[in-house]
């Protein structure tokens, strides 16, 4: 049982090669594409699960 409860979520450390932890955005044929990055996607997780729980919404700023 590794990592640490918070509530009903649980946190550990995976290791990630290869991956970006800032959002990226590309141009194509004029579009702009946002790829999000790990901080993002762990934000968005973590904050959905406390906003369920407790009705509460967990402002994030990723810099």
């Amino acid at each position: 049982s590794d990592g640490i409860e918070i509530g009903r979520n649980k946190v550990g450390i995976i290791h990630l090669f290869n991956t970006f932890v800032n959002d990226r955005t590309y141009e194509l044929r004029g579009e702009k594409i946002v790829i999000p990055g790990m901080a993002k996607v762990l934000s968005t997780l973590l904050n959905n699960n406390i906003k369920q729980s407790t009705g509460v919404n967990v402002l994030s700023e990723i810099s």
